[in-house]
């Protein structure tokens, strides 16, 4: 139930007086969004830590970032 109430204060549920609990319209935004924010603030400055403690150079990740598109 703690959950749910995030969810919805989170404008990613909606409750509908008498038909129950839906996914709100532009949830998907709203989750994609928040998922780019961590990745940008989080993930990426911990994985250039450890690119450069492990002598990565920035030459050297790009050409491995870009390996990974392929």
């Amino acid at each position: 139930l703690k959950g749910m109430n995030l969810l919805v204060s989170e404008q990613i549920l909606e409750k509908r007086r008498g038909l129950g609990t839906f996914v709100a319209e532009g949830a998907r935004k709203i989750i994609l969004s928040k998922k780019q924010n961590e990745f940008a603030n989080q993930m990426v400055p911990n994985f250039l830590k450890e690119a450069q403690a492990l002598g990565i150079t920035k030459d050297e990740l790009v050409k491995i970032i870009e390996g990974g598109f392929q």
